[in-house]
């Protein structure tokens, strides 16, 4: 992958991020086509090894878990069985969101320090 096309892959990540943060449902496709087209700029990053830190983050990123269920603690089950399972329901979604949230916030902010790099150099 040359750096133009590492740029217009980052320009379409950015793109594709800006439209999951204004959303609250999360298509499975989409989300795999974002990870896909993440891990292959990770990769990217990866060989070119711009900085040793930028470098160690994108190993350390791994991919999205696009079928994330948190655990469910007693507690939890316990308030599950007194609302008939609508807290359990609305817990769940909800953690998903803040991780899937958290997993594309933290691919855009690596990319976003790749391109200012590349844009020093």
């Amino acid at each position: 992958m040359t750096i133009d096309k590492l740029f217009n892959a980052i320009t379409d990540i950015e793109f594709q991020y800006k439209r999951f943060i204004k959303t609250k449902e999360f298509e499975d496709e989409s989300l795999m086509r974002f990870d896909i087209i993440s891990a292959e700029i990770c990769q990217q990053i990866i060989k070119m090894a711009l900085n040793d830190a930028i470098t160690e983050e994108a190993k350390n990123l791994g991919r999205i878990e696009i079928n994330y269920l948190p655990q469910v603690g007693f507690g939890r089950k316990v308030l599950n069985a007194l609302t008939f399972g609508y807290s359990t329901k609305k817990y769940l979604q909800k953690e998903r969101l803040n991780y899937l949230y958290g997993a594309i916030h933290a691919r855009n902010r690596l990319f976003q320090l790749v391109e200012l790099h590349l844009k020093e150099e």
